[in-house]
């Protein structure tokens, strides 16, 4: 039974932990990155850097996960993890779970033909457009079915790339 409350108070400061981690970030974004600050100013960053390298560090991590890698990929991702101001775990989950994984060769493809498609329908609202403030000058206005043609198309199109993204 005692374990159980104690998972329970795992969880419990882990989230409140999570929680103020998420205040001190959102603080630190409060300072802009080349802004000149005053002493109170730089003390307060510091403070909250230091604090969240602390938090970052006491987060209950439970669970082994084993890579392999040469001594020269493990010292470059030792120098990214520096460079990000991060642990080497902390900036590998991140990697891992903050990103998004490369692109495939044929998802590669499949975004290269979205994109021309989206350029094309691009092309046609910007012909669109035009025909319109010619219209308001006394020429001829597009026809609703173009119009609805081209955003039905436009729609369209966001819902592919929404599904490849």
């Amino acid at each position: 039974m005692e374990q159980t409350t104690g998972t329970k108070n795992e969880r419990e400061t882990r989230a409140a932990q999570k929680k103020e981690l998420k205040k001190l970030r959102h603080e630190r974004r409060n300072f802009a990155p080349n802004e000149r600050l005053n002493v109170e100013e730089t003390e307060k960053k510091a403070a909250i850097e230091t604090r969240i390298r602390e938090l970052m560090d006491s987060i209950v991590r439970d669970k082994k996960i084993t890579i392999l890698a040469t001594h020269d990929e493990r010292e470059r991702l030792k120098r990214r993890a520096a460079t990000s101001d991060k642990t080497l775990n902390g900036y590998l989950l991140h990697c891992g779970l903050k990103t998004r994984p490369p692109v495939d060769a044929d998802s590669a493809g499949a975004l290269q033909a979205l994109r021309l498609e989206l350029r094309k329908v691009g092309n046609n609202l910007n012909q669109l457009s035009h025909a319109t403030n010619a219209a308001r000058l006394g020429a001829a206005q597009p026809s609703g079915d173009e119009i609805t043609r081209t955003a039905v198309a436009v729609y369209a199109l966001i819902d592919r790339i929404s599904e490849k993204l």
